[in-house]
């Protein structure tokens, strides 16, 4: 995420990188404490309808405009670690005009012995 962010924002362009903590519900129902990370870039906008799409591979957004290349495939990777953490990825525009791209993931889980291995 902080890599498109910087691959995809102007030079000298200021990126914020937000990390929190708060009660995160599993789809068990089972309430953890989690750690949500933001990495917001004031470049160009993701069109809304597009913003759930650029998490699909080989996908970026028709707003993509730079010559910074790639494949499509960074955000859609990203996408499956955060899954297979329990945790949620998602995108909004900011009103700046850049995106705001987010991960919650739970920080406290089942604990595996070597034996369950």
């Amino acid at each position: 995420m902080l890599s498109n962010a910087i691959k995809f924002s102007e030079q000298n362009s200021v990126i914020k990188i937000i990390i929190a903590s708060e009660p995160l519900s599993l789809l068990t129902g089972q309430i953890v404490d989690d750690i949500k990370l933001t990495v917001i870039n004031c470049g160009v906008s993701i069109p809304e309808d597009e913003l759930n799409l650029v998490f699909d591979k080989f996908v970026q957004s028709s707003n993509t405009k730079s010559e910074a290349g790639g494949t499509g495939l960074g955000l859609s990777i990203c996408y499956e670690i955060i899954k297979g953490h329990q945790g949620n990825i998602w995108a909004n525009n900011e009103t700046c005009g850049g995106v705001a791209f987010n991960f919650i993931i739970p920080i406290t889980g089942l604990v595996i012995s070597d034996q369950e291995k």
